[in-house]
């Protein structure tokens, strides 16, 4: 009997040790606290996004400052087209940022505005990594034919290069923003809503319009980053083959000369 009773008491001092406090305390007001605790360290989460926010647009700008105070850096399509790049990288951020803060206080806005706000980052979107393809086909004529380098550099290839980007960058979001107009009545664009691009797909077919749309173009940017990619590698492989072979020829001459 004293073996049994000592047993119980050792399971009895294991429950309390490992069971969770609410059993501890017998109530369930400690079970309460715990999930209030959470509550407010889940509640910094948009300060500390704010916060983060805030850094990256500070060295976006910071650069972007630097871009315009060098002339250097002005005149270089390399440069502009970076710069163009962080610009539409810091207008993605302020634009889904503000989308995000939408969503998690949950205000609700009229249809409209929220056309408009998913029309900007859709736009967005697509504008960064078109920028990211301008780079790499400018990368490309540079090193692979530097002699028409110079013909591309012109100012007036490069605003029609940056019309070309926003141009393309706009027709995912045109196609998206007219499904949803042509699939929505006149009393729900009246409507006040929760924005999110969900809220724009009303029709089944929309969604599968979106993912054909985003997958077309992302099949055409990775073949043409790809593409550019080799062919710059095979002619650095093959100008550092060169520079071997040269060096090689320049050694055997000054042996033989010795």
């Amino acid at each position: 009997m004293l073996f049994a009773e000592k047993k119980k008491t050792q399971f009895a001092h294991f429950l309390l040790l490992f069971a969770p406090r609410t059993l501890k305390m017998g109530d369930n007001s400690t079970g309460i606290v715990d999930g209030s605790k959470w509550s407010e360290i889940l509640s910094f989460g948009p300060l500390i996004t704010e916060v983060l926010v805030g850094i990256f647009l500070y060295i976006n700008g910071l650069m972007i400052f630097t871009f315009f105070m060098k002339e250097a850096f002005r005149t270089d399509t390399r440069y502009i087209l970076f710069a163009h790049m962080l610009f539409v990288d810091s207008s993605v951020m302020v634009t889904t940022n503000l989308a995000v803060l939408f969503m998690h206080y949950g205000v609700v806005i009229p249809f409209e505005v929220c056309i408009v706000l998913n029309l900007m980052m859709t736009w967005l979107d697509f504008c960064t990594p078109l920028t990211l393809v301008a780079m790499c086909l400018e990368r490309y004529v540079a090193v692979c034919k530097p002699l028409r380098h110079a013909a591309i550099s012109t100012p007036r290839i490069r605003v029609v290069g940056l019309l070309l980007i926003w141009g393309l960058g706009c027709v995912p979001a045109l196609v998206i923003i007219f499904s949803c107009t042509a699939s929505v009545s006149v009393k729900q664009l009246s409507m006040r809503v929760l924005c999110s691009m969900d809220a724009l797909i009303v029709i089944e077919w929309q969604k599968y319009l979106q993912i054909a749309v985003f997958k077309f173009y992302f099949l055409l940017m990775s073949m043409v980053i790809a593409f550019t990619y080799v062919k710059v590698a095979a002619a650095a492989r093959s100008a550092s083959g060169d520079n071997s072979k040269s060096s090689a020829k320049g050694n055997t001459s000054e042996m033989s000369s010795c």
